[in-house]
């Protein structure tokens, strides 16, 4: 029985990792990911909000407000998985909570804004990666088919946070500091996106997962 390891990333541009020079070699790990991978070029978020715009993945419906007897979590429950979710606070902190727990067997909630609220202070992309290690682990270890889904939030926070060390190496002439900032972050992820898919193989997981 297959474990499912669901990974979403907030507000990732897909330009970002289609550019066949930069994109290939800045962010190895998540373009190793979606060279076999499907991808989906007709697609538009639900909203504008995070929460809301997440709430499509677990209902299935474009409008987030409608009535869902049974959410896609609840269902795989239902068929005996284990669901544990790592989301960010600020994600669970209005209209997320409702329905993107529901189903959940268990959560993690990543705390990014220690000092102020709803401004992140730190990256939190190597700790989703140790929480959806462990939840997958403990699932297995269980005899149980898990289901976990990992959120990356370290691009929806990258004007805010500290500019990492990999800035300068991933910055073209013609890049804007904004840009710089934003491509720093996606490399955060994209280095701890490739430690989870490392361990995953080291661990005996990733041929069940």
């Amino acid at each position: 029985a297959h474990h499912v390891l669901l990974l979403s990333i907030d507000t990732l541009r897909a330009d970002m990792l289609r550019d066949p020079d930069r994109g290939r070699s800045d962010f190895p790990a998540l373009t190793e990911l979606l060279a076999a991978s499907t991808w989906f070029d007709r697609t538009f978020s639900t909203a504008a909000g995070t929460d809301l715009a997440l709430a499509c993945i677990v209902t299935g419906r474009w409008h987030p407000f409608v009535p869902v007897a049974t959410t896609l979590f609840e269902a795989l429950a239902q068929d005996g998985r284990t669901i544990h979710a790592i989301l960010p606070r600020e994600v669970l902190r209005y209209a997320g909570e409702p329905l993107l727990r529901r189903g959940t067997s268990t959560l993690d909630v990543i705390v990014s804004d220690r000092k102020q609220r709803d401004v992140a202070d730190h990256s939190t992309s190597d700790e989703v990666t140790d929480r959806a290690l462990a939840a997958l682990a403990q699932a297995d270890a269980d005899g149980k088919r898990g289901l976990v889904w990992a959120h990356y939030f370290d691009l929806h926070e990258h004007a805010q946070l500290p500019l990492p060390a990999a800035a300068s190496a991933l910055q073209a002439s013609n890049d804007s500091a904004h840009v710089v900032r934003y491509r720093a972050q996606l490399r955060v992820i994209d280095t701890a996106i490739g430690r989870l898919r490392r361990e995953l193989t080291a661990r005996g997981l990733a041929e069940r997962t």
